[in-house]
């Protein structure tokens, strides 16, 4: 990564801290009570925290402008900061299921929840369910760029019971992007 991307890097992180400092704070006691440590501190000095650069290709004439770029997802990460892409197409979901299109202004930061947050807050910060769909006109004919930052806990982090890294495993697997054990594994394993 180049200078300016770890400089990047770094801004958001401090900033994620901050958040979820707030986020915490914004917690009923008897759920601020059951965190196994303050929010901010779980993301501290994180190895899995990621900076993902995406790149969506101008459409050809075989894509469907409309039509959904990146399935409908929640992260699974604590939170995902998002500074503004260079084109829209990004839509959250909202409690009534109905999507809505993120404006993409140059100085916006959009923050998702994401599935540990849930997990460590026991549901009151609901995972942020999005997606990323075609544009049309002038937009389809443009690449669109982004590069949200995935604030992660570290491994051995309880979350409700059971560890950051277990979790992140599991939902690897169920994705995925992790192989599932086979039979013969878990044997040699003991």
């Amino acid at each position: 990564m180049s200078d300016r991307s770890w400089q990047l890097f770094n801004c958001l992180v401090h900033l994620a801290e901050e958040l979820l400092g707030w986020f915490e704070q914004a917690l009923p006691v008897e759920i601020q009570s059951q965190l196994t440590m303050p929010l901010s501190a779980m993301i501290a000095d994180s190895q899995e925290t990621l900076m993902r650069p995406i790149h969506y290709p101008p459409l050809t004439e075989a894509e469907t402008t409309g039509s959904v770029r990146a399935a409908a997802h929640a992260d699974i990460n604590l939170i995902t900061l998002l500074p503004a892409a260079t084109a829209i197409g990004l839509e959250v979901q909202d409690n009534q299921g109905q999507w809505h299109q993120v404006p993409g202004y140059k100085d916006d930061l959009v923050v998702n929840a994401g599935d540990m947050l849930q997990l460590a807050t026991q549901g009151y910060y609901r995972s942020t369910a999005h997606r990323v769909i075609n544009p049309s006109g002038e937009a389809a004919k443009q690449s669109r760029y982004s590069m949200p930052l995935f604030l992660h806990a570290r491994p051995e982090v309880l979350l409700a019971g059971v560890t950051a890294q277990s979790y992140l495993q599991e939902r690897l697997k169920e994705i995925g992007l992790l192989p599932e054990e086979s039979k013969a594994d878990e044997l040699n394993a003991v």
